[in-house]
């Protein structure tokens, strides 16, 4: 079976006075029910090295070697939607 995928294909960032507030679990989990509702069954993005623990902690696993883009260094990450 090939899984229906949803790519999030923007940056998404938190400015630093506003982060520790959730904001960005909120807009990532919002996608995520979008995604759902649209039929993907997995989301994939390209994250900043930096911030793999805050996607790990959101259910995302690290599916790539460190590269580049834009100058900065990314990952891709994978996550598996729950199943309806």
């Amino acid at each position: 079976m090939i899984a229906k995928r949803a790519t999030i294909d923007e940056d998404l960032r938190i400015l630093e006075p506003y982060r520790k507030f959730g904001l960005g679990r909120i807009i990532i989990k919002a996608l995520e029910e979008i995604a759902e509702e649209l039929g993907a069954s997995q989301v994939k993005l390209h994250g900043q090295t930096q911030a793999e623990g805050f996607y790990k902690k959101l259910g995302y696993r690290t599916s790539s070697t460190i590269f580049m883009e834009d100058g900065i260094p990314h990952i891709l990450l994978l996550k598996e939607l729950a199943s309806k």
